[in-house]
């Protein structure tokens, strides 16, 4: 790359939108400091999901040495914990420990495909801790392809605490073929009442768009030109 040519590309103003070229409704958008991965595809039907158009947000910065720009996204998008909310109640005569968990997935699941268990986006792990080690670690390795988990009595009889991982089942939900969705874990749940044996829990902001949300530290976008970028294999030009 001769000189000219390199001090042009480093002379580059960034501000802009930049449309890929494979597909017009994927979006590059740089401000002074933020940038913004959008899709703005108009749907002519129902999407299976609802979801926002920006696959991800955050800050940019150009590297001082080569002709690439560096994408940071908000430190938010990467917490790997998520909040709960919890309501306890017993039962004298259950035979079981039951955990019914609901979140937006499950309402779209329930709209969409009730009674298709195939058709699920998430399953679920729960680590528990009752006291009855051998009881802990059969529930810990078990995936749960439904959000009504029954777990049976430990010996201890009741359940000190818990969290809830929530596993990304469909790749469809990622935007790449090597950044698959990434798990998310709940804050943990300590028991107030030991002798509690049913626990609804409301995940509020697990949504596919929560899940498929890509989250990025330093991912490299190279500049080719005043006018194109390149990333993930894609060339981006600018409006």
């Amino acid at each position: 790359m001769g000189s000219c040519t390199t001090a042009k590309i480093f002379a580059q103003k960034i501000e802009g939108t930049y449309v890929q070229d494979d597909m017009s409704n994927i979006k590059l958008r740089f401000s002074e400091d933020l940038f913004f991965f959008e899709d703005d595809f108009e749907y002519t039907h129902q999407p299976p999901y609802n979801c926002s158009d920006t696959l991800a947000f955050g800050y940019w910065e150009r590297d001082d040495k080569y002709p690439f720009i560096k994408l940071y996204t908000n430190p938010l998008q990467h917490a790997s914990l998520i909040n709960l909310n919890v309501k306890e109640a017993k039962r004298s005569d259950a035979d079981s420990i039951y955990f019914i968990i609901s979140n937006p997935m499950e309402e779209e699941h329930i709209q969409y495909n009730r009674g298709n268990e195939k058709a699920r986006k998430v399953y679920y792990t729960i680590y528990i801790e009752t006291g009855d080690s051998r009881f802990d670690s059969k529930v810990n390795f078990t995936k749960y392809y439904t959000n009504n988990i029954s777990v049976g009595v430990p010996k201890t009889g009741g359940v000190k605490k818990f969290e809830v991982t929530i596993n990304p089942i469909d790749c469809v939900l990622g935007w790449r073929e090597n950044m698959s969705p990434k798990f998310v874990t709940t804050m943990q749940y300590e028991v107030k009442d030991p002798k509690s044996n049913i626990f609804e829990i409301e995940i509020p902001e697990l949504t596919a768009c929560y899940l498929s949300s890509l989250r990025l530290n330093g991912d490299f976008i190279k500049i080719l030109s005043n006018k194109q970028l390149e990333w993930d294999g894609h060339i981006y030009t600018k409006e």
